[in-house]
């Protein structure tokens, strides 16, 4: 005999569906929700970190701002040779927001599950965002779109936003900032502009940006009518907190300056110098990032190609617009378009901008295939339903492999704390205050994350180093990974001489003497360091202590055999 369901729990049934349907914020904290957990189970079932990189240091310092206030910004030492540090020309960051928000997880206890919790929340709060928008601006399915945006968007791009940095939430914030243009909420996009720069302060500028763009295409569409609130909200917004800043914590412009713009026309664009830089920051391979974002790239093209012959008919007087309602979403949807295709020739520049290319794309991409959607009818019973139960299948799978591929992808990275022990042994056997020579900047926020009571050399941006002393960098980076004291970037003399001295026994025992005691000498000189963490991985300057009398290797990892701690010999 046929289950039946009772008649009493069908009409309850439909009674919360059409209860739910009938409040967007139920509707929009379920949305939340389900992200939340599914998110959950890719995070918190294994023992991994998306990355060792700068999390670390954020959830730990956005502690010490708990402890100690805005001190913890004024005093900053922990990066010993910077203008942070000397001089306190500026901060080591002006993302004051986004540690706001960090602090409350800086409470949970192992203080790393912070780091996680807070990649999950923020990280369902971007793609419940762009449901919202979907939602306030009538896009008809506006659940399963977000959906099928997430079964789509490469796995790659989507971990990225499980990082527990502050641009991971700026994608969803200009998106919320196109939902105020859309709907003319001035004190919104006055608030967003404002409170952006707090957030991301490298990006101040993309709120106003995104506005002006935003007002091109309005005027245009609406030419008999320009809508100057626009602009002035944005722009007020971002000059008050330019402003407002300045006055609490000076020093900004010159860290744009002396940081980011030097980064861009030294090193990533102007080849200048070859510092080593973020990954991220880099020009992306834009042939590999097309391949990676296949799905996306391809769904943009069609809703492009739609756009561009609907356009083409118009003007020949085939097609007439619907409304003065799809006039104002043309608007919106000429902004994506300009903004979809900005960020992907952005990414020529730096790969970050893949990640706001990717938001605006799949918003684009929506808004465009929902219209088109209404000129495609079908009227075969058999292939209407084929189709739908194909579609869904297909979206069930790539929606879970997605899942399970960022989980895998999260799994591979390295043990976090893999350089604890040397930390902690130097925490506990050095002075507070004493500068320890970290050869490698990657190591930084671990470095930060488990002894604050030690200073150190490099980290965050090795451009910090740079811009105190460029003689002071070359000399820290080829001693760590060249194993010889050169000022200069380029140090072939000495290069070919280690190459020489190398092919003897005699030769290698006198240069790593007389190597070896100007390294020491530069160490303690220089870099005011006695104590030196090093990596198997860094061999020529593993090699040059282990075979020079100056230096003592006093601690080894037992565990991972990854990290060694030196000290220098008196």
């Amino acid at each position: 005999m046929r289950a039946t369901i009772p008649k009493s729990l069908k009409n309850y049934s439909v009674k919360l569906f059409d209860y739910i349907q009938a409040r967007d914020y139920l509707k929009i904290i379920l949305v939340f929700f389900l992200f939340l957990i599914l998110f959950i189970f890719v995070y918190l079932s294994i023992n991994r970190f998306v990355s060792l990189d700068d999390h670390f240091f954020h959830i730990r310092f956005a502690e010490l701002i708990r402890t100690q206030g805005l001190s913890a910004f004024e005093n900053f030492h922990w990066l010993y040779f910077s203008k942070i540090s000397i001089n306190q020309e500026y901060f080591v960051y002006y993302n004051f927001l986004f540690y706001l928000v960090l602090i409350p997880f800086t409470f949970v206890k192992p203080l790393f599950l912070g780091i996680k919790l807070y990649a999950i929340f923020f990280t369902s709060a971007s793609f419940t965002t762009l449901y919202y928008f979907f939602l306030k601006t009538k896009e008809k399915n506006a659940f399963f779109w977000v959906i099928i945006l997430f079964a789509v968007i490469n796995h790659m791009s989507i971990w990225r936003f499980f990082l527990t940095r502050p641009y991971a939430l700026a994608p969803a914030l200009l998106i919320l900032e196109l939902y105020f243009l859309y709907k003319k909420k001035y004190v919104g996009i006055f608030i967003l502009s404002f409170l952006y720069l707090y957030w991301h302060s490298v990006t101040f500028f993309f709120p106003l940006a995104v506005a002006a763009i935003y007002f091109m295409f309005d005027a245009f569409y609406h030419k008999n009518k320009r809508d100057w609130k626009i602009i002035a909200s944005s722009f007020l917004g971002t000059i008050l907190a330019l402003v407002s800043l300045s006055l609490f914590a000076p020093g900004f412009l010159s860290f744009m300056k002396d940081i980011y713009f030097g980064m861009f026309k030294d090193t990533l664009i102007g080849k200048k110098i070859n510092i080593s830089e973020g990954a991220e920051l880099y020009p992306a391979d834009f042939m590999n990032f097309i391949k990676t974002n296949t799905l996306i790239v391809a769904l943009l093209i069609m809703a492009v190609a739609f756009e561009v012959l609907r356009y083409i008919r118009e003007k020949k007087k085939e097609f007439i617009e619907d409304s003065e309602f799809e006039n104002n979403k043309r608007t919106l949807k000429g902004t994506l378009f300009f903004l979809s295709v900005g960020f992907l020739l952005g990414t020529f520049l730096s790969q970050r901008n893949g990640d706001f290319f990717v938001f605006f794309s799949a918003a684009y991409i929506v808004m465009s295939f929902n219209y088109f959607l209404n000129y495609i009818k079908i009227s075969n019973a058999l292939v209407k339903k084929s189709l739908w139960i194909g579609g869904i299948i297909t979206v069930i799978y790539l929606f879970s492999a997605n899942l399970l591929f960022i989980r895998d992808r999260i799994a591979t990275s390295g043990p976090y704390d893999a350089i604890e022990g040397a930390a902690v042994w130097l925490k506990n056997n050095t002075q507070k205050g004493e500068v320890v020579f970290n050869a490698s900047w990657n190591w930084f926020p671990t470095l930060f994350y488990y002894n604050t009571n030690n200073y150190y050399i490099a980290g965050i941006e090795p451009r910090f180093l740079y811009d105190y002393n460029p003689k002071m960098y070359w000399a820290w980076w080829n001693i760590s990974n060249s194993g010889y004291v050169c000022f200069e970037q380029k140090c072939d003399n000495f290069m070919t001489e280690k190459e020489y001295a190398m092919r003897k026994d005699d030769r290698k025992k006198n240069w790593y003497e007389k190597q070896g005691n100007q390294v020491a000498d530069v160490i303690k000189d220089m870099f005011k360091s006695r104590y030196i963490v090093t990596s198997k991985d860094l061999k020529n300057f593993n090699d040059l202590m282990d075979n020079n009398g100056n230096f003592e290797r006093i601690f080894t990892d037992t565990i991972y055999n990854q990290y060694f701690v030196y000290r220098i010999v008196d």
